[in-house]
């Protein structure tokens, strides 16, 4: 099931180059390739890449996988889209307006500090601080932005457009 933000949304482009950055198992990976994005997916595990072209096949579509440790990573190119859910990398989110296309979409969500109340021993370094997203990306157009609602307790994400 890939992630809320990607169901049913207006801004998500119908055509064009997506890049999922830390994308597990490929869920919303597959699902964007699905609604006709060119998808390149990245992450650290080679089981998870396993696990989404697997799931890309049973669905008949196809992803571009790349496995690779994102500490180490310089990511180029040009996207419509660009998502990132459930990993923090403080380094690598001031560099991703720059990888959008005129008029693209970044979707950024992860935990935050409000999840700690839930998991105590989560490590705080990899948890968003109060309105962070929202300063890391205020060069971008903030379409939808949200810290901890009701429905989603201790995330915070942002749905940012370039200009």
């Amino acid at each position: 099931q890939p992630d809320m933000l990607l169901l049913d949304t207006p801004w998500l482009p119908t055509s064009g180059r997506a890049l999922d950055i830390a994308s597990g198992s490929g869920q919303n990976a597959v699902h964007l390739a699905l609604s006709g994005l060119h998808v390149t997916a990245i992450d650290g595990s080679s089981n998870g890449m396993d696990l989404a072209l697997q799931l890309a096949a049973h669905c008949n579509t196809q992803i571009t996988p790349i496995v690779q440790d994102l500490d180490y990573f310089d990511i180029s190119g040009s996207f419509d889209l660009i998502i990132m859910f459930h990993y923090l990398n403080r380094t690598l989110y001031p560099q991703l307006p720059s990888l959008l296309t005129r008029n693209g979409i970044l979707i950024v969500k992860t935990f935050n500090t409000d999840f700690a109340k839930s998991k105590p021993n989560f490590d705080p370094d990899f948890m968003l601080q109060e309105n962070e997203l929202s300063r890391i990306y205020s060069q971008l157009k903030i379409l939808e932005y949200a810290e901890s609602p009701n429905h989603c307790p201790g995330k915070s994400w942002i749905v940012a457009q370039n200009q």
